[in-house]
């Protein structure tokens, strides 16, 4: 025991055995010889491969790296919770750039493609080999034609359509059962003509005591005289049942009784249907007998003015072009 605790802050050095020393130095020369996680040869401290263990770790979430993590980190394996500019399983994305897939893209893709690589390989109407497609004979029935009229052709319709059966709209340069039409050149008919306006469409009256009766169109009509009756008006002629220039020949076909006449009228006087004659009399008045058989006047169906050419008048009436066997 020392009377002098100054003693117990020697400084400096201390040499001898100083083997049994307390207290706090201000430096330390030592040679630690560590072992076990730490290890050292004199003070020189080191740590073995794979000595650290997860458990130490105080940040877990560095315990779920693995791989070699160094550098750039160009090899990280393990999860992450995101990854920059990393394509990800759920949730939407917007993806730049062309992207190139060495595999089959399993699952539904939509929107629009710049261009398309198919194997169709269809069946059914439209078959094909790869992208080929063709369509076998008489596989397109009537009922897929949108055009229902197309469903009625038949026969041979190839080239310049030569065979053709069924109905069509108009035939070029065809000849119709109505309206008006021009024919040109030598047109013969292998068949008796049966028309309004030719001899051998014709019409049959019995007159009695009638003023007026109506032409048909016929060419030719065959009057039979059965009473007294003069005629004034030959309605058919205005109408459009006669045509407009067409010619009707008037026959006295029989005779039971009585006679009959057609009256003239004046230009000035004239009315639609009325007849303008040529005959001395003003009359064509066949006898009143059985000689009036064969008496024929023939008329025309026009137009006149039957006014002045400053203020015209067109009337459609009949205008007489030959008579025959008049009795006058």
């Amino acid at each position: 025991m020392l009377a002098n605790a100054a003693v117990a802050n020697l400084s400096g050095t201390n040499t001898g055995d100083q083997v049994n020393i307390t207290g706090n130095a201000a430096t330390v020369t030592t040679n630690a010889n560590l072992t076990g996680v730490v290890t050292s040869v004199g003070n020189a401290t080191s740590i073995a491969n794979s000595a650290i263990t997860n458990a130490m770790l105080f940040n877990g979430a560095v315990a779920n790296l693995s791989g070699t993590n160094t550098g750039d980190q160009t090899t990280v394996s393990g999860n992450a919770g995101t990854v920059t500019n990393g394509v990800y399983t759920i949730g939407d994305q917007t993806i730049d750039g062309i992207k190139t897939f060495s595999s089959t893209i399993v699952g539904s893709v939509s929107g629009n493609a710049a261009t398309v690589t198919t194997n169709a390989n269809l069946t059914g109407v439209v078959t094909s080999v790869g992208n080929a497609t063709s369509i076998a004979n008489s596989a397109i029935t009537n009922a897929m034609l949108a055009n229902a009229a197309v469903a009625n052709l038949s026969g041979t319709n190839s080239g310049d359509q030569t065979d053709i059966t069924g109905n069509a709209g108009t035939v070029t340069d065809g000849a119709y059962l109505s309206a008006d039409q021009t024919f040109t050149g030598l047109n013969t008919f292998s068949s008796a003509v049966t028309a309004k306006g030719y001899a051998n469409s014709s019409q049959s009256i019995v007159i009695t005591s009638e003023t007026s009766f109506a032409a048909d169109g016929s060419g030719v009509v065959m009057m039979t005289f059965s009473g007294t009756a003069p005629i004034g008006t030959i309605t058919g002629c205005s109408s459009g049942a006669v045509k407009q220039g067409q010619l009707v020949v008037f026959v006295a076909s029989a005779w039971t009784v009585g006679g009959i006449s057609f009256t003239d009228t004046t230009p000035a006087a004239a009315a639609a249907d009325t007849m303008l004659l040529n005959g001395a009399a003003g009359t064509w008045t066949p006898p009143a007998s059985a000689a009036c058989l064969g008496a024929a006047i023939t008329l025309m169906c026009t137009t006149v003015n039957t006014a002045t050419p400053a203020a015209p008048n067109y009337v459609k009436l009949w205008v007489e072009i030959g008579r025959s066997l008049s009795g006058v």
